[in-house]
């Protein structure tokens, strides 16, 4: 028997939402280390260090990714329009160009700053195509140890059941109006 087992629907329906609320400050807080993390790895491959990997003995691996430059599909409609007037056969019936030749096409392009030229046609301007600069700092990755996985699960699952011991859906607590001037919502024990 399950320690929810024994609850009301009123409890089970609390302990949903306060799950939730845990789980998105969790993940607030989780994305505030990873912003952390990751503008200590850009500083370091602005320093020219290059693309920085971290390992952590028996805890995680942290792995940079650089963007690469290139041409892409900057705006669908514009490109549509351009290929269906020079290139009608590679133009689909369902009016979207056909994968293998923007694949194809956008190898042969050139950029030149912002815009996009096309050598086959006297270097006219491509619209719909943008150049992306390589070399940006795109972020980080992070590849935690399986031991590590298993620890840190261990811990979550301890400390949840600290805090439901503590403050948790066996409590039970109602949503009422709260006195301060903003008039938001409080919890309110209640006995019984």
């Amino acid at each position: 028997m399950s320690d929810i087992d024994g609850m009301s629907r009123s409890e089970k329906t609390q302990g949903i939402l306060w799950c939730e609320a845990l789980a998105a400050a969790f993940m607030a807080r989780s994305h505030l280390f990873r912003e952390s993390i990751a503008a200590e790895a850009k500083a370091d491959y602005e320093r020219g260090e290059g693309a920085p990997t971290y390992r952590l003995p028996d805890l995680a691996r942290i792995s940079s990714s650089i963007s690469k430059g290139g041409v892409y599909v900057s705006d669908e409609k514009d490109f549509l329009a351009w290929v269906a007037k020079r290139y009608p056969t590679e133009v689909e019936t369902v009016q979207q160009v056909r994968p293998s030749f923007v694949s194809a096409f956008l190898k042969r392009v050139q950029p030149e700053g912002e815009r996009v030229f096309d050598p086959h046609m006297d270097g006219e301007v491509v619209p719909g195509l943008a150049a992306r600069k390589g070399g940006a700092f795109k972020g980080i990755s992070i590849t935690p140890e399986e031991s590590a996985k298993a620890v840190f699960a261990a811990l979550a699952e301890v400390g949840l059941k600290q805090l439901a011991l503590e403050a948790g859906p066996a409590v039970p607590v109602v949503l009422a109006e709260s006195a301060a001037k903003d008039g938001a919502p409080a919890l309110v024990e209640v006995e019984g």
